[in-house]
């Protein structure tokens, strides 16, 4: 090889090196590139991503506005009524903003249906984040942050609690979304215009990440978890008053029995839901009886109570106090569907046709209520189809005997009356012992034991129970007492060795007994309904009576 060829051939070497360079820095350069073209991946152009953020905020309301509060809508518009009748609709024009709440509860009618009134309202409520959005000229990554408007509504949704709707303007649940959405319509509209004479100039937007789209999810969840955590009694008392119309008496008991500290109105319809099924004495004291305290408006002093008292009064045969707690709540509150329909089967077991058809006719000037119209007329047509009814034929066997005033027992009449009872049917036998044992008056208690006794009727265990303590309590009356199992007198004992090191501590003799005991007597009668820890001690404008 000759020396220029080595030279040649060393300068191809040389030669090569930067060309081998150059392609490795190529490559280097090629890698950033590659990054950005997967980040760029999950941009989107600014139209779409404001649909993604707009499209997950209306399906995330859908969700909290169907099934987390999808009963209490459907009550409110129960605890509704509207008509083109201004007669029928004097109580509510007499009123401040009077046509107003009448549109309101014009718009509340679709809750009828629980899921259509959430599919609107959501629409509704995304129609106002995307009008906020523009007022405020945001971003296509922050398209979505309108949503904290309607949130901020929810929120005072579930403030109000059972407010709501009882013994308040119901209407007011649609009028004001559609109040927050025309004002935010004319802000929108006052901004576009405003840019458009400022002609300020337009920044054409980048492909974006949909940031404002975790919003409305954040914010539903969070309302989610409140609403179970703080308002659980105001749903599943709507849910039970819900079923209850419908007759499903054992999802109310189940759905009773998954609230965490139910409430005095959840026990109520847990008692009736028992009560339909005959299992009132056998399974009552499952649930605690520890009621949390409700934030209701002090407006005619029977708060609580007149959430379920007509319902019960009627359940409990009390057809006559069951029309008037009814007929005091249209009177107080203005007209309610809930209340005339409860008045039209009032009127229909006590055989006043005329006044049935007086309040089928009110409710027959209500859209969406012919199914409960049309079977009234049919019954009032057909009265012997109410002896088919196996829900009226349990109303019918506890009519009282006794023919006495209303006035005369304690209140609320349910309770009291079935403590006061002289004479009645088998039926109303059990809820008579039933609401002594509810009431701990186990000495009103001793001569339904016996009548039980002497008809052979077998005693549920709870009246077992009740005999070992009076056993204990009163020995003086053993020999008056039926014969029980030993087995429950020794249950008697384990229990209060398992109380004795708590009995100075109340609370803490709940808690620790409640694993163990709940469902017994003996948990009921020792450890609850019994303290200001647990019992509200009632306003002074409400009558005396059994907590």
């Amino acid at each position: 090889m000759t020396t220029s060829d080595k030279k040649t051939k060393k300068g191809g070497k040389a030669l090569n090196r930067p060309a081998g360079k150059a392609r490795n820095s190529q490559q280097t350069d090629n890698r950033p590139a590659q990054a950005k073209t997967t980040t760029s991946k999950w941009k989107f152009s600014p139209t779409t991503a404001r649909r993604i953020a707009y499209g997950v905020g209306f399906a995330a309301l859908v969700f909290f506005l169907g099934a987390v509060y999808g009963d209490v809508l459907y009550r409110a518009e129960q605890e509704s009524y509207v008509s083109t009748s201004p007669d029928t609709m004097h109580y509510v024009l007499s009123e401040s903003w009077g046509s107003w709440r009448i549109l309101g509860r014009w718009a509340l009618l679709p809750a009828r249906w629980p899921w259509l009134m959430a599919l609107l309202l959501a629409a509704l409520f995304t129609l106002q984040a995307w009008l906020t959005d523009r007022m405020l000229g945001l971003k296509a990554s922050l398209s979505g942050v309108g949503f904290i408007v309607p949130a901020a509504f929810m929120l005072w949704m579930l403030w109000r609690g059972t407010n709501l709707y009882y013994k308040n303007e119901p209407g007011f649940i649609t009028l004001i979304p559609l109040l927050i959405t025309a004002v935010l319509l004319l802000l929108a509209a006052t901004a576009w215009v405003v840019r458009r004479v400022n002609a300020a100039p337009k920044i054409e937007e980048k492909p974006t990440l949909p940031f404002g789209a975790l919003l409305a999810p954040a914010l539903v969840a969070a309302l989610t978890m409140g609403a179970w955590k703080m308002n659980e009694n105001v749903i599943l008392t709507a849910r039970l008053q819900n079923l209850m119309w419908e007759h499903d008496w054992e999802t109310m008991v189940e759905e009773a029995r998954a609230a965490q500290r139910p409430s005095r109105a959840v026990a109520a319809y847990h008692a009736i839901g028992l009560l339909q099924q005959g299992k009132l004495l056998d399974e009552v004291f499952d649930i605690a009886y520890d009621y949390p305290k409700l934030k209701l408006d002090s407006i005619d002093g029977n708060e609580e109570y007149g959430i379920f008292n007509a319902d019960c009064n009627f359940y409990a045969g009390l057809l006559n106090p069951a029309y008037r707690e009814a007929m005091d709540r249209v009177v107080m509150n203005g007209p309610r569907i809930v209340y005339f329909k409860r008045m039209a089967e009032c009127a229909l077991l006590n055989g006043e046709t005329k006044l049935c058809e007086k309040y089928v006719k009110l409710l027959e000037d209500v859209p969406f209520e012919s199914d409960f119209t049309e079977r009234m007329r049919e019954l009032m047509r057909q009265r012997e189809k109410i002896q088919e009814d196996e829900t009226y034929q349990r109303v019918i066997s506890m009519l009282p005997r006794d023919t006495a005033f209303e006035q005369n027992f304690r209140s609320p009449a349910f309770l009291g009356y079935n403590l006061g009872l002289n004479s009645g049917s088998d039926a109303t036998l059990l809820t008579s012992a039933a609401a002594c044992l509810y009431s701990k008056d186990l000495k009103s208690a001793l001569p339904r034991l016996q009548i039980m006794a002497s008809k052979g009727m077998s005693l549920p265990s709870c009246l077992q129970q009740v005999i070992a303590i009076l056993k204990l309590t009163h020995p003086e009356l053993a020999a008056e007492l039926p014969p029980v199992n030993s087995f429950v007198e020794n249950e008697l004992k384990a229990f209060l060795s398992d109380a004795k090191p708590y009995v100075k501590d109340r609370l803490a003799l709940r808690r620790e007994l409640k694993e163990r005991w709940l469902g017994t007597y003996f948990y009921y009668y020792y450890c609850e309904n019994n303290d200001p820890d647990q019992v509200i001690k009632r306003d002074n404008t409400e009558k005396a009576g059994v907590n």
